[in-house]
């Protein structure tokens, strides 16, 4: 292990640090600059990653390190990238590895979804990288596209153990840091911080939609709406979000990423498997024939596409070597939505405990409480300025942030309630979020299943909603198809609140965006007579 001390000054190409050279920077992230360096002693090129100098003067941090990358370093997996050395130069705390001459798949999915063989295939060597280290008790807790470099041949390696964590030690974390990306954060881990390989198998479900649609299910632009939407709306079906997918994978995205962790595939050999029968067995119905492709999203698109890195660049490993793949056509969204999956029932549940959805059923709001309280922790507590270190895009940072976010009104009359108030009458209330500038007014017959007419005057659009399940807090998930106009079919979340209005969040597809939408609205019951 090196433990050379160098003479001191800041990192740059063509000094040395300890028995290495530097040669190029190669990315940075949250968890540090990697670089393209020389091995003096062993006469090799590799990649070596430098972590953030205040890593090194955090005693329990430090000792997590050390254990975790001894760990990793003896794993024997061929989609896990080598650690040939670890240790403590300058001051700084150091990792290298083989330098992998590939891609990272974040920068691959700018270029659009991939085909589902082949995004199956990289997931598929994915799901063994993880599935050796489970094994050894080990915890990747921020798998993302960013994190898997994809080679020659598409060779597939999973990268970024260092900050992985060894099941059950809870005392070996630095305090109050939260680690992983939110776009992937299973619920279980934000609402109570409970860590075991069931959130890296949410996270990889996460990782395959994407790869399938060529967004992250849940793409708010905020942390406050990645959170709510974790806790809150149910899974994303991929066949609605890019014509031509079989609509078996949309119960593979469903059972991986259920919010009962005990609900979710017992491995993600499993969460592999089932994707690849998804994709080779025929169908037991026929995929309804979609309509004309509609040719725009329910309202004038802002330019406030998430922007991603440049691609050839890898955030946290080496430049590409490979070319890009085509960008693939989004041809659009039925008019009639494919018929949502049933409730996860496939999954098997050995291997670890269930903790039941008591556990993930806290109110976003609390949670988000709790979340902003962690990240002024972790900031220092200033308290001053927008949130900086937590991206709200597909390879956000990991979140060592440096402000905290703005806290969303948490009074109790605006907490979602549990109760069976009717839902029947008239409703209506501007949109915010993603889009703004026009109304959403509701007609709603509230029985055994909620069926209603709903309007977006100001965009000539009108269209019905139909429930098809219940989610936390009394949600009612609806599926809206339009019926007149050009806007095009969402997903929308109702949650009674306490005050007597009613939450509105809905999802849907801009085609000119190449991107998912949220809006939101609080709807306020009409007055009788």
């Amino acid at each position: 292990m090196e433990t050379a001390q160098t003479p001191p000054g800041s990192l740059a190409e063509g000094k040395p640090f300890g028995r290495y050279r530097l040669i190029e920077l190669l990315g940075r992230g949250g968890m540090g600059a990697v670089w393209r360096a020389y091995d003096t002693v062993m006469d090799r090129t590799v990649a070596l990653k430098v972590l953030p100098e205040e890593f090194a003067n955090d005693d329990v941090y430090q000792e997590r390190f050390r254990r975790e990358a001894h760990a990793a370093a003896g794993l024997d997996e061929p989609h896990v990238v080598p650690i040939y050395d670890f240790g403590q130069i300058e001051g700084r705390l150091f990792v290298t590895m083989r330098l992998i001459r590939g891609r990272d798949l974040h920068s691959m999915l700018a270029d659009g979804p991939l085909p589902p063989a082949r995004a199956l295939a990289i997931i598929d060597q994915i799901a063994s990288a993880l599935h050796a280290a489970h094994r050894i008790g080990l915890v990747h807790r921020d798998v993302k596209p960013s994190n898997i470099l994809v080679a020659e041949h598409d060779f597939a390696y999973l990268i970024d153990f260092g900050i992985a964590r060894a099941v059950g030690e809870t005392s070996l974390t630095r305090a109050g840091t939260v680690i992983g990306t939110w776009a992937y954060m299973a619920p279980e881990r934000i609402s109570t911080g409970q860590n075991d390989p069931r959130g890296d198998i949410y996270a990889l479900a996460c990782v395959l939609y994407e790869c399938l649609t060529g967004l992250p299910p849940f793409p708010g632009k905020s942390i406050e709406q990645q959170i709510t939407a974790h806790l809150t709306m149910p899974p994303p079906r991929p066949s609605m979000m890019h014509a031509g997918l079989p609509p078996q994978l949309d119960q593979v995205i469903a059972t991986g990423m259920a919010k009962d962790p005990g609900q979710r595939y017992a491995t993600t050999l499993e969460l592999a498997s089932a994707a690849k029968d998804a994709i080779t067995t025929p169908a037991l119905r026929p995929n309804p024939s979609p309509a004309a492709p509609t040719m725009a999203a329910p309202h004038v698109v802002l330019n406030t596409e998430l922007q991603r890195p440049p691609a050839g660049v890898i955030g946290d490993a080496a430049p590409t070597q490979l070319g890009s793949p085509g960008a693939p056509s989004h041809p659009g969204l039925p008019v009639q939505p494919p018929e949502g999956p049933p409730p996860p029932a496939g999954a098997r549940r050995r291997g670890f405990s269930t903790r039941g959805k008591a556990a993930i059923g806290l109110g976003a709001a609390a949670v988000l409480a709790a979340v902003i309280v962690t990240t002024a922790v972790i900031a220092g507590g200033n308290g001053a300025g927008k949130h900086s270190g937590v991206e709200a895009s597909g390879s956000g940072a990991t979140s060592s942030v440096s402000n905290p976010v703005t806290t969303p009104p948490t009074s109790s009359s605006t907490e979602p309630t549990e109760t069976t108030m009717s839902l029947s009458g008239s409703w209506s209330g501007p949109v915010s979020g993603d889009q703004s500038g026009f109304d959403v007014t509701a007609d709603i017959v509230d029985g055994a299943q909620l069926t209603g007419t709903v309007s977006y005057p100001q965009l000539g659009c009108a269209g019905t909603w139909t429930q098809h399940g219940v989610g936390d807090n009394g949600a009612r998930l609806i599926s809206e198809r339009i019926t007149r106009g050009k806007c095009v079919p969402a997903e929308v979340t109702l949650t009674p609140r306490n005050d007597g209005t009613l939450s509105y969040m809905s999802t849907y597809y801009a085609a000119s965006q190449h991107r998912n939408f949220t809006i939101y609205a609080t709807m306020r019951r009409s007055a009788i007579g």
